[in-house]
């Protein structure tokens, strides 16, 4: 307090001043630092976002162009789709996956894949391709319908 012709003039002490202003700072450094992580947490929720994203529009095209296929083949880390006169080949080159079209040139999908093959099970025939993300193998795999051919023998056989 403050004395001035004997009388009090109500003031802060130089200590309480220091103090508030240390609890001050504190609270803005701890304010800080948690917006900063919010701003981090958001970049990286939307860059996992943007690769999902990706992932999925390969995907999408990869279902499609494979449901709406006359044949397919699959050797040595190479899927082969044929469709009419049109025929689309994936394959590995550096990790990643490439798409060629007879009507285009080759794509780079972006995505790192481990491989591509066929696999048996329960009696179907697989198409898997084994895609690595976040150092992880997530695997998509396509039942290999069976040619048109196969399903006629088939029939005609269980005639017998």
């Amino acid at each position: 307090m403050y004395m001035r012709d004997n009388k009090y003039i109500k003031a802060f002490t130089l200590f309480e001043v220091t103090v508030v202003l240390a609890i001050m700072s504190i609270m803005l450094t701890i304010i800080s630092v948690s917006l900063n992580r919010f701003n981090e947490q958001i970049k990286n929720s939307s860059e996992i976002h943007q690769e999902l994203n990706h992932f999925y529009i390969v995907r999408s095209n990869l279902w499609r162009e494979l449901y709406e296929s006359d044949s397919l083949t699959c050797d040595q880390n190479t899927l082969q789709i044929y469709k009419g006169t049109d025929r689309v080949d994936y394959t590995i080159e550096d990790e990643l996956l490439q798409r060629k079209s007879l009507r285009s040139e080759i794509e780079n999908m972006n995505l790192a894949v481990e491989s591509i093959k066929t696999v048996e099970k329960d009696g179907e025939q697989l198409i898997e391709i084994a895609f690595i993300w976040k150092e992880e193998i997530m695997k998509l795999s396509y039942l290999n319908k069976a040619h048109l051919d196969l399903k006629i023998n088939r029939y005609f056989e269980e005639l017998k």
